[in-house]
């Protein structure tokens, strides 16, 4: 078997297992916050903004959710396409962190009943999907909500999308141990567009 064919057969089974895990509805609705305080709105083509090439630039709090208020700096590059006729796409993140390089990105996925987004973390090292966060767009103000634990704790997740230009636009991840009644943001990224994108 040549090589490109092995590193084909690689990739739909990877592809696979992700669709088989994600089209579970339990784990979807599990995630789903019933008080997120989202309202009415959002659309198939809220993530179009994010579509091609992005410069990052962005800051990761070193210890999470024990007070430490220390920022470590991340600069990289994130590739971002549809899928599904643009009732999905992923985005490819090539991260350099402090003593090491992070490969990871995210699964968007559109119900269209809902009229909301599912978004999936994906990292190469631990080849599973994360819990969901679910929700939609605001006045071009993004807010997604989900379930997970921290160090055997559980935890709300919030991911915000904000000040969302042609060119630039804010992802913000936060955690929160009392229901959503505070918050610790923990990840901050700034993008910005590549013009022309990179070969």
């Amino acid at each position: 078997m040549n090589v490109n064919r092995r590193d084909f057969l690689h990739r739909s089974a990877a592809i696979a297992s992700i669709v088989g895990q994600v089209i579970q509805p339990s784990t979807v609705r599990a995630a789903i916050s019933t008080d997120s305080g989202l309202a009415a709105g959002g659309g198939r083509k809220d993530f179009d903004f994010f579509i091609g090439h992005w410069e990052v630039s962005a800051k990761r709090l070193r210890h999470r959710l024990t007070g430490d208020q220390t920022w470590e700096p991340i600069t990289g590059r994130t590739r971002v396409f549809q899928i599904l006729q643009g009732a999905g796409n992923v985005d490819e993140d090539e991260f350099q962190l402090p003593g090491q390089v992070y490969i990871g990105g995210m699964l968007r996925l559109f119900d269209a009943k809902q009229n909301k987004w599912s978004t999936y973390g994906l990292d190469r090292d631990s080849g599973a999907l994360q819990p969901p966060q679910s929700g939609r767009f605001e006045g071009g103000r993004g807010e997604f909500y989900g379930v997970d634990e921290e160090a055997g704790r559980p935890i709300r997740v919030r991911h915000l999308y904000v000040n969302l230009t042609p060119t630039t636009c804010r992802w913000e991840q936060a955690f929160s141990i009392d229901a959503g009644k505070t918050w610790e943001t923990n990840w901050v990224i700034g993008f910005t567009r590549l013009s022309p994108p990179p070969n």
